[in-house]
Order: C-alpha cells, then sequence, then structure tokens
C-alpha cells in the first residue's frame, strides 16, 4: 500500500530563523483513511522571541505553551524524521509517500528543512512534496463554475474578495463553519478535506498533481511559447508571458527565459542573465495553456540569450548570499549533516568547519546548554548572539536583504497589537507575549 501524509506547522515567525511551535502530520491511505497522526508541541527555544502577529494568527499563549510543550526542538525533529521513514519504509522506499500541505512548499517546506539541518538532520528523506493550494490555484485558473462560485460566494460573505487560502476554500464548500482555528492539526483535517473534495468534485488529485505541466517542451530549447498566466474573469481580462526553455539541471531545476524581461534589459544595455529564470518543479506553475509562437523579434531575444549564456548554473544564476544562514540554509552541503550533528553533541571535536556550521554549532550548544560547563562561556556567547540577531546586524532574508526585527522593533510592535486588538483572548495573548519577552534570557542579555 501507498501511503500519503499530511501535516502543518505554526512557528514563531514566517522567517526561517523562527521556530516550529506545534506540528501536525498525518498519515492516510490510498482512500484518504486516516491511518496514524502525530501532533505535538515544542518548547519554545531561549533563542526566539515570537513576532507578535505570528502569536495573534497561531493563538498561542506562549507563557501557557511552555509550561506544556513536549519537546525540545531537536527532540521534535528526531521524531519527525522517524515517522516519515517509517511510512517510506512502508511505502516501498524513497519518493513512494507524498508529503502534502497547504501552501506548504512555499512555507512548512522551507521551516522543515532549515530546523532538521539546524540539528544536524538530513531533511532529503525522499517524499514527494505536493500542495493543495496548486490544485486550488490550477481549478480557479480552469473552471469558470469554480470561480463564478467564488465570485457569488465573496459577495455573500464576510471576504473582501477571492482568496486563495486554506479558510476561504473550506469555507465556500462548507468543509469550514467559523473560523480557522490554525491549530496545526485542524489545519491538516480540513486540508485532507478539502483535497478529496477537489480529487472527487473537481478531477484532481495533489498526490499525482504537479503544477509545473511543461516538462514535455522544456528541452524544446530556444523555442518561443506564449503562456497564459491568467483567465479571463468578469473584472480583467486573460494575461499571457513569453518563455523558452534555456536548460535544466537535477531534478527539480529548470531555467527559462522570460522574453519580456529580456527585451526590457536589453533596451537597457543590462546583462542578459537577468532574463534566465530559475524554476523549481516543486513551486513553479506553469500550465498546460500554451501555444508556439512564431513571434521574430521574441526568437531573435531567446537566441540572443542562449549566444551570451549557452550554459547556466544556480551559482551563475545566483551569486553567494550574505543573509544568515538560517536565511539561506542550503549553503550547508549534503555531506556533511552527520558531521554536524556529531559536532553538535560532542562525539567528535569542531575541527574543520566553516562560519556557517559554526555558527549552526554554536547557537545549537546555545540552545541546548543545561547547566553544565562554562557558565560564563554560555553567557557571553547568547549575548553576542543576542546582539547579532536582535541587535540589528542579522540579515534575515536572502532575496530582499531585510535585516531582522531587533528587540526594540518587537516591543514597538507588541505596543501597537495591544492597541490594536479588540478580543479579550487576543488582549491576553499580547499580555502573555510582553510577559515572555521580559523574562526571556535575550531581553536580559541586552537590557539587563
Amino acid at each position: 500500500m501507498t501511503y500519503s501524509i499530511f501535516y502543518d506547522l505554526e512557528t514563531t515567525d514566517t522567517l526561517t530563523s523562527g521556530q516550529i511551535i506545534n506540528f501536525s502530520f498525518i498519515a492516510v491511505d490510498e482512500d484518504y483513511n486516516e491511518i496514524e497522526r502525530f501532533t505535538d508541541t515544542i518548547k519554545i527555544s531561549r533563542l526566539q522571541l515570537p513576532t507578535p502577529g505570528a502569536v495573534l494568527a497561531n493563538k498561542v499563549d506562549v507563557i501557557d505553551h511552555q509550561k506544556t510543550a513536549t519537546y525540545t526542538e531537536f527532540e521534535a525533529v528526531k521524531a519527525i524524521r522517524q515517522f516519515l521513514l517509517k511510512y517510506i519504509e512502508m511505502s516501498g522506499g524513497h519518493y513512494s509517500v507524498n508529503l502534502i500541505g497547504y501552501n506548504s512548499n512555499s512555507f512548512d517546506n522551507a521551516h522543515i528543512r532549515t530546523s532538521f539541518i539546524r540539528n544536524g538532520f538530513n531533511p532529503y528523506v525522499g517524499v514527494n512534496n505536493r500542495d493543495v493550494m496548486h490544485v486550488a490555484t490550477r481549478i480557479k485558473f480552469s473552471n469558470a463554475e469554480y470561480v463564478k462560485m467564488c465570485e457569488e460566494f465573496v459577495e455573500n460573505s464576510h471576504w473582501d474578495k477571492v482568496r486563495n487560502k486554506l479558510e476561504f476554500h473550506c469555507q465556500m464548500l462548507g468543509i469550514l463553519e467559523g473560523e480557522q482555528t490554525h491549530f496545526s492539526e485542524d489545519d491538516v483535517l480540513w486540508t485532507i478535506d478539502l483535497a478529496r473534495r477537489f480529487k472527487d468534485d473537481y478531477g484532481i488529485d495533489v498526490r499525482g498533481y504537479s503544477a509545473y505541466e511543461v516538462a514535455e517542451i522544456e528541452r524544446e530549447r530556444g523555442k518561443v511559447f506564449k503562456f497564459k498566466t491568467r483567465s479571463e474573469t468578469k473584472d480583467s481580462p486573460a494575461k499571457y508571458k513569453y518563455f523558452s526553455p534555456h536548460s535544466t539541471s537535477g531534478r527539480n531545476s529548470i531555467f527559462w527565459i522570460d522574453l519580456e524581461e529580456a527585451r526590457k534589459i536589453k533596451k537597457k544595455g543590462e546583462d542578459l542573465i537577468g532574463a534566465i529564470k530559475y524554476k523549481n518543479r516543486e513551486n513553479a506553475a506553469m500550465y498546460r495553456e500554451y501555444e508556439y509562437c512564431d513571434d521574430s523579434e521574441l526568437q531573435q531575444l531567446a537566441d540572443d540569450v542562449i549566444k551570451a549564456y549557452p550554459q547556466v548554473s544556480m551559482d551563475k544564476l545566483f551569486p553567494p548570499s550574505e543573509c544568515d544562514i538560517e536565511a539561506d540554509i542550503y549553503r550547508i552541503a549534503f555531506n556533511r549533516f552527520n558531521v554536524l550533528q556529531d559536532i553538535m553533541l560532542k562525539k567528535m571535536p569542531a575541527k574543520g568547519l566553516n562560519q556557517d556550521e559554526m555558527d549552526l554549532v554554536k547557537r545549537f550548544r546555545i540552545s541546548n546548554f543545561q547547566g553544565e560547563g562554562d557558565q560564563e562561556a554560555f553567557k557571553s556567547a547568547l549575548k553576542d548572539y543576542a546582539e547579532y540577531r536582535y541587535g540589528g546586524t542579522m540579515i534575515a532574508h536572502k532575496q530582499y536583504g531585510t535585516m531582522h526585527p531587533t528587540l526594540d522593533d518587537l516591543l514597538d510592535q507588541l505596543e501597537k497589537s495591544k492597541k490594536e486588538v479588540e478580543t479579550d483572548r487576543d488582549i491576553k495573548l499580547m499580555e502573555s507575549l510582553e510577559k515572555f519577552y521580559k523574562e526571556s534570557e535575550i531581553y536580559m542579555a541586552l537590557k539587563g
């Protein structure tokens, strides 16, 4: 039998430097019947200050959470990995299990991989990452009746416009009454129901669906294709874009030439490498609504890009990032995961580490310090980290280069949120978060 695992996470932050605080993984059989669920909580590390926005979204009272949480992050990652590996073995080996969420390929998957690697575990256990949001997007793109249902639902509900959120689709289809709880287990159960509904009513089964539908033309290098990127609605016309395949790299990486971007770049006299776009088969949405285009100008642009860059690689397209390692965890080489964990657990000496690896080892040891060893060295290391992350130095986003919020930024956000929240529950959540901040070791290290 082949199994699938649906999952969801709640985190302290949208940034991958944040931490998972509760999770749910539910294994189902080929008929979507539940086989087993693994739902639990993770104690917030001393290195983490949850953002007010995250707490208001996931509704976790951080003070109560710390009293009842089951796992440390290391323990939780180890247990999650064992759960996944068990079903991979039961299903027949690598890539026999689908790991499925809602918006998971963009959000949850990045948090899972970062959490695994910073604890010395290999996250590439051999699953097919699937995303129910990709199915929802596809149905909205191609099914006029579904779009009409969405528009009518907006007219008769509190929604301001059609949204591609789990809560929106589940409310519209009668799966969810009331508001989304944002507790991970509830979200997983709704995601399973939504996936089943999409399969039964609209003929798209997330377990076999990839939004990257154009593998059959990706090797037609230099040919020009016109893609429909948005269907016509009552408020807007259809939209189209022009692409040409460039090359492939590895299991999931494909490079395409954005020909409209190439036109702009050429007009400005800039480097044509900017027109080559990386697509990942797990995340990219490129639908079969395309046709060959014989536009001579676009064909010349495709030829020009290929002539300038006949070969391209990830290193060529993406120069080394300058952000924090937890914002670009993929800088850690595959063959280093086990070595890192042995060093983290002091099974071998910390020798031969590069700066990224050294940073992860230091953070692991600070996070898991239990009073053993040199207290002064621990306090010094914690203060250094607090000043780096919450003092305005840490680059927290690879793409945009934005800085991590400082402690003062978070306190300002908290004060603003306290003034804006309306329900008694949210007021209590912000009061608990303020208490958590002021009792945290980060706060003590920076404010005294």
